[in-house]
C-alpha cells in the first residue's frame, strides 16, 4: 500500500514548534483499525487522515492515539497545508468533507493558512476553588465558563501562567471539557495554554486552535480590536491569528512548517 505520509509543525514559522501533526494520504479509506494503530504508532496528539478522490470534495478524518475526534484544530490545518502544497498546490482553497463536522474549508491567505471554527462565547464569571487549588500558583482575576464547556482561567500577567504547574489528576476532576489559561500577552495581544482530560498521551495541548471559539470573542472585547495575535506558552509555544467581527465563527490562522515526508511501509 504506498501511503504518504507528511509530519508538520503548525502554528509555527520554524520546526521544533507550534503543534506537530502527520498527515497521512490514502487514494481509499482502509480499516479503521489500521487508522487507529498509525496514530497510536505515531503518538502525536492527533493523526490526520485524507482520501483525495478526483470527482468529490477530499476527505478528512482524525485520530489521536486512542479513538477518533470529532474535530482537530490544528490538524485542519495542517492537512489543509499538505493538500495545498503537495496534491493541488496551484489551488488557494481545499474544502474538506468530514464525517463529523461537515464541510471544512481551508484557504491559504498568504504564508497562513486559515479555517473558520464556531463561537463559544464566554457566559458567567466565577470562581471555582478546587481548580484554583489544582493550578496553584498566583491567584487568577476571574474564571468564566464558555458555551463549550471549557473554563476560562484569567490571569493578570503572562509570568503567571508560564509559571502553573498543575496537579492534574486534581485538576481534571473538577470536570470541565477543558482549561484555558489566558492573560495579556508580552509579545502578543494575549497569551495561553490549554490543559484538557480529553488529551489520552498528554495533558497540556502544545497549541491548541479550538479553544479560540472562546479566546478571540474573549479578546476581541476586551481589547476593543478584530484582529487578534495569540500565543501559546506551552513549553514548545506558537502563534495563532484571530479575527473575531461578532458572528457566529472565528477566523482561525497560523503558519505551518515542514520537518517530514515520506511513506509508509503497510
Amino acid at each position: 500500500m504506498n501511503v504518504k505520509i507528511f509530519i508538520v509543525d503548525a502554528f509555527t514559522a520554524a520546526p521544533f514548534r507550534g503543534n506537530t501533526c502527520a498527515v497521512c494520504v490514502f487514494t481509499e479509506w482502509p480499516e479503521d483499525a489500521l487508522l487507529q494503530n498509525i496514530a497510536a504508532q505515531n503518538q502525536f496528539s492527533e493523526t490526520a487522515f485524507i482520501v483525495s478522490r478526483q470527482a468529490s470534495n477530499p476527505e478528512l478524518r482524525w485520530f489521536a492515539v486512542s479513538q477518533e475526534v470529532d474535530f482537530c484544530g490544528h490538524g485542519t490545518l495542517s492537512a489543509g497545508y499538505v493538500y495545498l502544497t503537495h496534491i493541488a498546490h496551484l489551488k488557494p482553497e481545499v474544502v474538506f468533507a468530514t464525517r463529523r463536522y461537515g464541510m471544512l474549508p481551508v484557504k491559504k491567505a498568504g504564508d497562513r493558512f486559515q479555517i473558520e471554527i464556531p463561537v463559544k462565547k464566554p457566559l458567567q464569571p466565577l470562581f471555582n476553588d478546587a481548580v484554583y487549588a489544582a493550578l496553584g500558583g498566583a491567584r487568577p482575576e476571574t474564571m468564566v465558563s464558555s458555551e463549550r464547556g471549557d473554563l476560562l482561567v484569567v490571569y493578570p500577567k503572562e509570568e503567571d501562567i508560564r509559571s502553573v504547574a498543575p496537579r492534574f489528576p486534581e485538576l481534571m476532576a473538577t470536570g470541565y471539557y477543558g482549561y484555558v489559561l489566558t492573560s495579556p500577552g508580552k509579545s502578543a495581544d494575549y497569551a495561553y495554554r490549554y490543559f484538557s482530560p480529553r488529551m489520552t498521551n498528554v495533558w497540556e495541548d502544545p497549541v491548541n486552535g479550538a479553544s479560540q471559539s472562546v479566546l478571540a470573542p474573549y479578546w476581541a472585547a476586551r481589547l476593543a480590536k478584530p484582529r487578534l495575535h495569540g500565543q501559546a506558552v506551552s513549553r514548545r509555544g506558537g502563534d495563532v491569528f484571530c479575527e473575531y467581527t461578532n458572528g457566529p465563527t472565528v477566523i482561525l490562522g497560523g503558519k505551518v512548517s515542514p520537518y517530514l515526508c515520506g511513506k509508509l511501509s503497510l
